[in-house]
């Protein structure tokens, strides 16, 4: 109880704890797999932390309660079924791999943040249905 001792390298130290004898207790991960976790948020924080992962073009046009989800073979399927191809491509450029750009959805504006209140008012006001 009194010996007190500065942490030295401490996260490395844990992670290579916590690897010792784990493969049996915890299950194995597939190679590559990205394990990552955020819980607790109330509905509106999670619609929000949604719509910020969002691509650029895909926040320029839609709205927190925007029913944007990820299309099989990649790019985006907006609320109403129109598929948006990703604007980037996966490539071998020389020694490595890269992105190239193969197509610009344009913004219809710069989206700086989650802007529910755009579609709740344009409604209110008879635009956008």
């Amino acid at each position: 109880m009194s010996n007190r001792v500065v942490a030295r390298n401490a996260v490395p130290y844990l992670m290579k704890y916590m690897s010792k004898g784990s493969a049996g207790t915890l299950g194995s991960f597939p190679k590559g797999a990205r394990i990552y976790g955020v819980g607790g948020l109330e509905h509106s924080l999670r619609r929000a932390r949604r719509w910020l992962g969002l691509p650029a073009f895909v926040q320029a046009r839609s709205s927190l309660h925007d029913p944007w989800r990820r299309a099989q073979g990649g790019g985006w399927v907006d609320g109403e079924g129109e598929l948006w191809p990703s604007e980037w491509r996966r490539c071998w450029a020389g020694d490595r791999w890269g992105l190239e750009r193969v197509a610009d959805h344009g913004r219809p504006f710069d989206a700086s943040g989650p802007f529910s209140w755009l579609s709740d008012r344009a409604k209110a006001l008879g635009g956008l249905h």
